[in-house]
């Protein structure tokens, strides 16, 4: 099984002494209640496809990925995003709806995502990377923003951060989410 740090993410959940968390990880997601896996399935999310793997993975498996998240990739167009010209996949000019990602034009990084939400998909789900910052060989977003019809949901800021720090690959395993933590 192929194990690459920028495919992966993990999440705690209040109160993380209680060994509560997501993971995701290798195209699945797995819910921990009590430092035991409660549930998990395939899953591949799209902000670690179009925020990490897009640049390690075959562009193929990248293509076929996105397009079973719905997105169009034969709409594109070139648009600007908070005063930087970038380019849109995925919805024509006013279409604020459709599944659709933004990349930055100069960097070439993910800046993005518009989704339907909701049950009925009648809401409409925004998640934006922002702040990029330099770091080892590319790039950071230290601050991550959820909305879901224009209002803020969650938000995501990250400090400390560094860049080709060696990582524990049980990290990413989930057999080992109790006894495996980040080092300080």
């Amino acid at each position: 099984m192929r194990r690459c740090q920028c495919q992966v993410a993990c999440a705690s959940i209040s109160p993380t002494s209680a060994g509560n968390g997501i993971l995701f990880t290798d195209g699945k997601i797995f819910i921990f209640k009590d430092g035991k896996v409660e549930n998990s399935r395939d899953f591949d999310h799209p902000l670690l496809i179009l925020g990490f793997d897009i640049y390690r993975t075959p562009a193929s498996e990248v293509i076929t990925k996105l397009q079973a998240l719905k997105f169009d990739l034969s709409q594109f167009r070139e648009d600007t995003w908070q005063g930087r010209p970038v380019y849109v996949v995925g919805a024509k000019t006013g279409d604020l709806h459709s599944p659709q990602f933004w990349i930055d034009q100069k960097n070439l990084y993910f800046v993005r995502m518009i989704r339907p939400a909701g049950k009925d998909g009648s809401q409409t789900a925004e998640t934006q990377f922002n702040k990029y910052q330099k770091l080892g060989g590319g790039w950071m977003a230290p601050e991550v923003l959820f909305m879901v019809d224009a209002k803020m949901v969650t938000t995501e800021k990250y400090s400390e951060i560094r860049g080709d720090v060696k990582l524990d690959p049980k990290l990413f395993d989930p057999q080992f989410w109790t006894s495996v933590h980040w080092k300080e």
